[in-house]
């Protein structure tokens, strides 16, 4: 007769307790100051540990998870008790006392273990007293290996997004809460602590996403926990939306492994950039506008609305909107009245969402512009290096502009020095890219001496875009573009100096947004930039997947070829519009990685096909 009460059981509740307590309470503490576990390893403790009270609940197999949930959080405890105990994180102050395992780090530590092993026996009483409640050990392990050989795809993608959360503890652990070093961070911090309509260059959807996650926790750690979170699902979506496009399932595990094991998609998603929510947006409207394609007409209204979105976080997300919308009006091949209406529908929503922003921002701000104020200095960077005005005749507003040094004595110059550095003609005439110019025609007269540069000088501009398109593939050629992977990198860790991890604009506004953060804590970073030049997609790499694109004509059909074509317009559009229109920068090029993945891996699953079949037709 089983016991009316599950003693086991009632264990591994009162450790979910005590694990819950102890993830809120100190986990370091000295007579100067302490920090909470949420502000350390505690988020991760305090998330597994709902997941594993909620799978205590069914008596089934379910209870495998919770165990593993318990030994996840004792594995992060521990690494934290000896962590602070061999005194490896930040003093709080220069003369602080030694600091100390707080009481909190210790109950949670008790919690996980107690955890782990109250699943554990309850699994044994449930099995010993009711021989339906567990199938046999043997009969349970042939299930599971039936379910593996039956759902490979769908297990490979368990197993990729299982090592990406060990991958992000792990860094989380190693440097925390984020990396801080690039400027941008710092303007968005700004849009969150002041007006988000603060910066007259940028969209500013990332610094509401951080005003959003500020209110459900004033902590910077709960933002990469955060984008940790939409990475992953990142991931699962390009696994899903590739599985649409027909062929075999495994397909779609190669895009979803750029993004949850990429060291490049790793290193976004822990700094406090737009980039990690820029990435979901994308795979989500991917994913929608396939789902569209299906007969599935509300989902273009989806498509449109991610699409949309993704403009409130980056501007280069116009493309993206204008890419979705003639795919679905194409998807089938020649446009009919139901692809046209999914395109259609598509394009309304999405210019609705973007008509939003514009109308919010214009009652909010008053500022002039439709998206941006200030919207002109990007064109100017990409030809103000090589602009001669000899060449072409500017226009009379922007004569200022021109420059007495010929252009073959400027070298490499990057785009980005004339926009940010003081001593540029552009600041000198409009003044800084980051405050709405005085003169109230100033943009206009910019971008008129950009375009009238381009008409006056195309095969100079075409020169630089070809300077920039080759950093794909060695990304250290000199051009007139800006960081290359292992600079932007450097730039990530370290700030401006690549070396000194300082980044003094970025913590002027971090500590009033961030106020009760407890010190950063940098461990050693190497394995992770071992890990990140490792997967980069760079060199032979982007030849061989921009080639693939190129191919998907003739390597597929039907509905393969209409999602590959997807994946493919998508990701071109992603790193070729920001060569255009600015210029090279590696920064831009990693949200289109999953997509020119996916694109590749669909076109070269056509091609072995094809191969296949001719081999077969040799006599």
């Amino acid at each position: 007769m089983k016991p009316a009460v599950s003693i086991p059981r009632l264990v591994a509740y009162a450790a979910c307790l005590a694990l819950v307590v102890g993830s809120l309470g100190p986990w370091q503490s000295s007579p100067a100051a302490s920090q909470a576990g949420v502000d350390a390893g505690g988020l991760y403790t305090l998330l597994l540990t709902v997941i594993a009270a909620l799978l205590l609940i069914p008596r089934r197999d379910w209870l495998t998870l919770s165990a593993l949930a318990g030994l996840i959080c004792l594995i992060v405890t521990v690494f934290n008790v000896f962590d602070v105990a061999s005194s490896t994180r930040q003093p709080v102050a220069a003369a602080a006392p030694s600091i100390e395992v707080g009481w909190g780090l210790w109950l949670a530590t008790l919690g996980a273990l107690g955890l782990t092993a109250g699943v554990f026996l309850f699994r044994r009483e449930l099995a010993g007293g009711n021989g339906r409640a567990f199938a046999p050990r043997g009969r349970r392990t042939q299930a599971v290996s039936a379910w593996i050989r039956s759902h490979p795809a769908l297990f490979g993608l368990m197993v990729l997004l299982g090592v990406g959360i060990v991958l992000r503890v792990w860094l989380t652990l190693v440097w925390s809460p984020a990396f801080t070093g690039y400027s941008d961070t710092g303007i968005y911090f700004t849009g969150a602590v002041e007006s988000v309509w603060s910066d007259p260059v940028r969209m500013v959807g990332y610094s509401m996403f951080l005003r959003a996650v500020h209110f459900v926790d004033p902590h910077l750690l709960a933002v990469i926990v955060a984008q940790h979170a939409i990475g992953l699902g990142a991931a699962a979506l390009y696994f899903f939306a590739v599985r649409r496009c027909g062929g075999p399932r495994w397909l779609g595990l190669a895009p979803a492994a750029v993004i949850a094991l990429g060291g490049d998609e790793l290193f976004f998603e822990h700094a406090a950039l737009s980039d990690a929510l820029f990435v979901a947006l994308i795979a989500a409207t991917l994913y929608a506008a396939l789902r569209a394609s299906e007969d599935r007409v509300w989902w273009a209204g989806v498509a449109g609305l991610f699409a949309g979105l993704s403009v409130w976080d980056r501007t280069v997300g116009l493309g993206l909107v204008a890419v979705v919308a003639i795919w679905l009006a194409c998807s089938r091949g020649r446009p009919s009245r139901q692809t046209l209406r999914a395109g259609a529908a598509s394009l309304a929503v999405a210019l609705a969402v973007v008509g939003a922003y514009a109308a919010w921002r214009s009652a909010a701000a008053d500022l002039p512009g439709a998206l941006t104020s200030n919207n002109a200095w990007n064109l100017y960077g990409r030809v103000a290096p090589w602009a001669d005005c000899d060449e072409f005749t500017p226009p009379a507003s922007a004569r200022g502009l021109c420059e007495a040094t010929p252009a073959s004595e400027r070298g490499y110059p990057s785009g980005e020095e004339y926009i940010y550095s003081p001593e540029s003609p552009g600041q000198r005439l409009f003044g800084a890219p980051y405050e709405v110019s005085s003169d109230p025609h100033g943009m206009e007269s910019m971008q008129e001496w950009s375009e009238a540069a381009i008409r006056g000088q195309p095969l100079d501009y075409l020169n630089a875009v070809w300077l920039d398109t080759r950093r794909l593939f060695s990304p250290n050629e000199p051009s007139y573009g800006d960081l290359s992977a292992d600079t932007l990198i450097a730039y990530l860790l370290y700030g401006p100096d690549l070396h000194s991890g300082r980044n003094e604009f970025v913590e002027s506004w971090q500590t009033p947004l961030y106020p009760d953060d407890p010190p950063a804590h940098h461990g050693d970073i190497s394995p992770f930039r071992v890990w990140e030049a490792v997967t980069r997609v760079v060199s032979l790499w982007m030849g061989i997947l921009l080639a693939l694109c190129l191919a998907i004509p003739w390597a597929l059909s039907g509905r393969a070829r209409a999602g590959a074509v997807l994946f493919g317009a998508t990701a071109l559009m992603l790193i070729f519009f920001p060569i255009l229109s600015k210029g090279y920068d590696y920064r831009f090029v990693v949200p289109a990685l999953a997509s020119l993945v996916a694109a590749g891996t669909l076109s070269a699953w056509g091609l072995a096909v094809r191969f296949r079949a001719r081999l077969r037709e040799t006599p």
